[in-house]
């Protein structure tokens, strides 16, 4: 993430902390469930659902990439 700030995509003041966030949205509530036997693991769907969701969120809030960037 650090790489991506000092290039521009990012605006970040804390890189690790922004790090911290991304991957606990990757988990979301999914991981705690799954632990505490309240459901089955996720399907490969739900993942990429969680996943890509949590990605989408971070980079409205943090990212600065162009339509030719990715």
């Amino acid at each position: 993430m650090e790489g991506l700030a000092q290039t521009g995509h990012l605006t970040l003041d804390a890189p690790t902390l922004a790090a911290n966030h991304l991957c606990s949205m990757w988990q979301g509530m999914l991981v705690t469930e799954v632990r505490m036997g309240v459901r089955h693991l996720p399907s490969d769907e739900e993942l990429h659902h969680q996943v890509s969701s949590a990605v989408d969120v971070f980079w409205r809030r943090m990212g600065h990439l162009s339509q030719t960037d990715g």
